[in-house]
């Protein structure tokens, strides 16, 4: 699954996008853009 993070990646997995939807991210740090979950 590719996710178009445009907000800071932070400590927590679950990241909330501009839809105010809290994506969760199983990820210790991940970049900030394009984010591949397996």
């Amino acid at each position: 699954i590719s996710i178009d993070n445009k907000f800071p990646t932070t400590p927590n997995t679950s990241v909330e996008d501009s839809g105010g939807v809290n994506t969760i991210q199983p990820i210790e740090k991940a970049p900030v853009g394009t984010i591949s979950i397996k």
